[in-house]
């Protein structure tokens, strides 16, 4: 009995083991952000403009937008997760 839990036991950290590896190993295709070779020259400038130059740009909207989103999930964290439900749990506890 103690040889077959050993057995097993050996068998499961391997297989879980090998698939660890596996899944480290394992390269994830990624997509060219620069197309092919000859027009990687003319989606560079376009790219560049688009995303980072102001006021049009990307960046600076994305940036608010997820400032806003977090200051919105700070506001729901503390006044409705904390004063609602967790702090009253807490107080009935002491």
């Amino acid at each position: 009995m103690l040889i077959r839990r050993k057995i097993k036991t050996i068998g499961t950290t391997a297989f879980f083991g090998a698939f660890f590896c596996a899944a480290l190993l394992s390269f994830t295709p990624r997509a060219q952000a620069l197309g092919c070779c000859s027009c990687a020259a003319e989606v560079i400038p376009v790219s560049w403009e688009e995303w980072f130059l102001p006021p049009d740009g990307s960046s600076p909207r994305i940036r608010d937008h997820v400032t806003s989103e977090f200051t919105a999930h700070r506001v729901w964290l503390v006044s409705v997760f904390w004063e609602d439900n967790l702090l009253p749990a807490l107080m009935m506890m002491s």
